[in-house]
């Protein structure tokens, strides 16, 4: 029982994004500048929209009641610290982004248009994600007739293989 929470934690530890640590070392300006950065374009929080879906995919593969699976997302998410999740950017972004580049950077988010970009992001890849799903099931159905045209035609060879029940 333990291994199958610790094997679940792992999982959904391994969905959350992980950057890469960069070998020099940023300077307390920009590691603050980059923080600031973070927060503004609201990438905290959609981390952890992220992992409550994750979590809430895995937890029902978990074989517990559905109290406990309940539990399990609750204690997890609550130790969940969006200033840890913060700091885990920082470096790629010290890496990718000199000091400069961040304030340019501060002042767009800062902008109208920053701020229009920021505020609409959520709602954008809402519904995106919907669109994309949408059509997902589209071409799966698609691809599924032409599968099911050949697998009627023999291009599979025999299928259900004999001896075993059809579906």
């Amino acid at each position: 029982m333990k291994l199958r929470i610790v094997v679940l934690l792992t999982v959904v530890l391994m969905c959350t994004p992980v950057f890469a640590q960069s070998s020099s070392a940023s300077t307390n300006a920009k590691h603050q500048k980059i923080v600031t950065l973070v927060k503004m374009t609201g990438t905290p929080t959609v981390m952890v929209d992220a992992i409550r879906q994750q979590i809430h995919l895995a937890k029902k593969t978990l074989p517990l009641p559905p109290k406990a699976q309940d539990d399990f997302e609750t204690e997890f998410l609550n130790e969940i610290k969006v200033d840890d999740l913060v700091e885990l950017m920082v470096p790629a972004y010290d890496k990718y982004y000199t000091e400069g580049e961040i304030d340019q950077l501060i002042a767009f988010y800062k902008s109208p248009l920053g701020q229009k970009l920021v505020s609409s992001l959520p709602t954008m890849t809402e519904e995106t994600s919907k669109a994309a799903g949408a059509l997902g099931a589209e071409i799966g159905a698609r691809v599924g007739q032409k599968i099911e045209a050949k697998l009627n035609a023999g291009e599979y060879g025999q299928w259900p293989p004999k001896g075993t029940p059809a579906q």
